[in-house]
């Protein structure tokens, strides 16, 4: 075992082992260190294969973070493994899913570390389950590296933790525009009729993006266009460009097995294998396919190749499922002994398991290039470089509803910003009450897209009674005048690091109840929202942390540290001292000093309580609202 410091950052790395064949970071140039100079107590030990980390674990400490979990913010007490899955219909508890992030916080009243256990094959972790005043960590290998990232709060470890798996890459504006998708939109037709349905009922713009699922494909065949279900598919994208919406396709990595086919035949070379060199044949929704070993050069071209031949379509981007990777066979992805090409040389599939989403997002990412997108639910740390994320295929349902907080926030503070999940649940009749609770709760996220399943209830708003339709037709007009400040907190998280969504905890870490609020998020630091969560109730309990904060919805002023009960559809609250930025609106709540991004640039921004700056107030088209004096409400921002 070697341990070395990053001087500059204060990164320790420990180097476990002596086969890193799957290593892809760096924590820079760092020297070798004695291990009492770590921040942190541990041992290790191996046997057979596996490798054990223990970590004491206090009656005081915290535990946040390990990306997309079914599980709640707090993760003390729980257990997770680290193994990519598809799993349909996941629910609270549901482990493992699509995505491994084996990165985490350790925090308390005096310290905060970040913990990041390099390897992609199985890991699992224990946290004060078995053992209560212990962490266990189980790597199924004996080499792995282990960064430990000391910090001053966990804003400052996760812009570390960035630097070291890589930034994020930036979005377009439109992404954050309601986006509409259903398994499947087919035929031609019947995808076009939806969305004109949707700007006839929600005005022109209602949708930013319509998704199309495997039924516009020819056999499910990766790359193809059915002539039966789209026959003009560039005709189609024509018509939707016209109309102000994109069109993304979905692909995944499966290749139908076809010695007539072309794209089968250009991807020969280029496969995973079995171990005796034969092309690994698992079972897609095309049939007996093969799979492009995104590991090796031979296989990263082929995808490149064929992912830029199909962009010739007009598609503004590739929407990519099933990377976990999914088969159809008893495991659900592929043998153990599956072989890939890394550096020349062949490596097991149980080694790099959770590295297949990501190498495949990161080829496909540089033949989209940075004017398209996309969007992934499967990955590994690294994932922020290349895709946007949504969280799979969910239940529809209050409980499953509730646990996108905990889920996505945690996916945001281990360094993916650009998240959202199904409005309304993948699977399951969704009722309008779920819908437009859905709508309201996800109002910040990021990616804000309805998906259905096929054989499920349709949950297009319109579909609903009029008083419905009205309030989701409010709530999508609400989306679009407050993506100047999405587009801001975006920003920030490109620039800064910062992290875009955040669990209260993440902002108090010192208030210890706060860890165990799973039901309110944070946008950046001056944002609060308290959605409500239960059938056919509009109240609710909600806690504020320190300071003011000024309710956008009631128009009233509430004392931080406090437990209100509050009446309502949309309690999101500004923090004083902070700024709101909608379309042609900056609101303050008190004075305010700060780079704020307005219209593609950062603004130097001062209020005093009675006036702006220059720089701002020489900005045309911009309306200054004090609302303390003012008191403007969720429906004046629209106008």
């Amino acid at each position: 075992m070697e341990i070395t410091k990053n001087q500059k950052n204060g990164v320790f790395t420990v180097c476990y082992g002596n086969n890193h064949d799957h290593a892809r970071y760096s924590a820079g140039a760092s020297s070798k260190v004695d291990g009492g100079e770590i921040p942190l107590k541990f041992t290790i030990s191996s046997s057979e294969g596996y490798s054990e980390l223990k970590i004491p674990l206090s009656s005081d400490d915290h535990i946040m973070g390990l990306g997309g979990k079914a599980l709640p913010v707090e993760k003390k007490r729980t257990q997770s493994a680290f193994w990519n899955t598809d799993v349909y219909g996941y629910r609270n508890g549901s482990d493992p899913l699509y995505l491994s992030i084996p990165f985490f916080y350790i925090v308390n009243r005096n310290w905060s570390t970040g913990i990041f256990v390099d390897y992609p094959g199985m890991i699992k972790m224990d946290f004060g389950v078995e053992k209560y005043d212990y962490i266990n960590i189980r790597v199924n290998s004996g080499d792995f590296y282990m960064y430990v990232i000391p910090g001053n709060s966990p804003g400052d470890i996760l812009r570390k933790y960035l630097d070291l798996t890589g930034h994020p890459s930036g979005i377009p504006a439109w992404m954050f525009r309601h986006q509409i998708c259903r398994y499947s939109y087919s035929p031609q037709e019947s995808a076009m009729n939806v969305l004109r349905k949707y700007i006839e009922v929600f005005g022109k713009d209602s949708v930013g993006a319509i998704y199309l699922d495997i039924d516009y494909m020819d056999g499910y065949r990766n790359f193809t266009v059915s002539r039966e279900n789209f026959p003009d598919m560039k005709g189609f994208i024509t018509d939707c460009h016209e109309m102000g919406v994109k069109v993304i396709p979905l692909v995944n990595p499966g290749i139908k097995i076809d010695q007539n086919d072309e794209i089968f035949l250009d991807g020969l070379g280029s496969y995973a294998e079995t171990g005796n060199g034969e092309i690994y044949i698992g079972h897609s929704h095309a049939g007996a396919s093969a799979f492009p070993d995104f590991l090796s050069e031979n296989g990263k071209e082929f995808w490149h190749r064929q992912v830029k031949k199909f962009l010739e379509y007009g598609f503004d981007g590739i929407w990519l499922d099933m990377s976990e990777p999914t088969v159809k066979n008893s495991k659900g992805t592929f043998d153990h002994d599956v072989m890939h090409r890394v550096k020349g040389e062949k490596i097991r599939h149980e080694k790099i398991h959770n590295l297949f989403a990501l190498e495949q997002a990161e080829i496909t990412k540089a033949a989209v290039g940075n004017d398209r997108i996309v969007l992934a639910r499967s990955g590994y740390p690294g994932i922020q470089k290349y895709a946007a994320m949504w969280t799979g295929d969910g239940e529809a349902g209050y409980e499953n509803m509730a646990l996108q907080i905990p889920l996505i926030t945690s996916m945001s503070i281990t360094g993916m910003p650009f998240v959202g999940c199904d409005l309304g649940g993948f699977l399951g009749k969704t009722e309008p009450d779920l819908l437009l609770k859905y709508y309201l709760m996800a109002l910040f996220f990021p990616i804000y897209r309805n998906h259905k399943e096929k054989h499920e209830s349709d949950s297009e708003p319109y579909t609903f009674p009029e008083p419905y339709v009205d309030r989701f037709r409010k709530i999508i007009k609400l989306r679009n005048a407050i993506i100047p400040h999405l587009l801001w907190k975006a920003a920030c998280s490109v620039e800064n690091l910062d992290a875009f969504l955040r669990p209260v905890s993440f902002n108090y870490p010192g208030s210890d109840g706060y860890f165990s609020i799973d039901d309110e998020y944070m946008v950046g630091e001056e944002i609060l929202v308290a959605p409500m969560l239960s059938k056919d109730l509009w109240e609710r309990n909600i806690i504020l942390p320190e300071g003011r904060w000024y309710c956008l919805e009631d128009g009233n002023i509430y004392g931080g540290e406090s437990l209100i009960r509050y009446s309502g559809e949309m309690p999101i609250f500004l923090r004083e001292g902070a700024v709101f930025l909608t379309e042609g609106k900056i609101l303050f709540f008190g004075r305010f000093s700060g780079k704020v991004f307005i219209r593609e640039k950062w603004v130097d921004v001062e209020y005093d309580g009675e006036s702006v700056n220059e720089g701002l107030g020489n900005m045309k088209g911009i309306t200054v609202i004090d609302v303390e004096k003012e008191k403007p409400k969720l429906q004046f921002l629209t106008g």
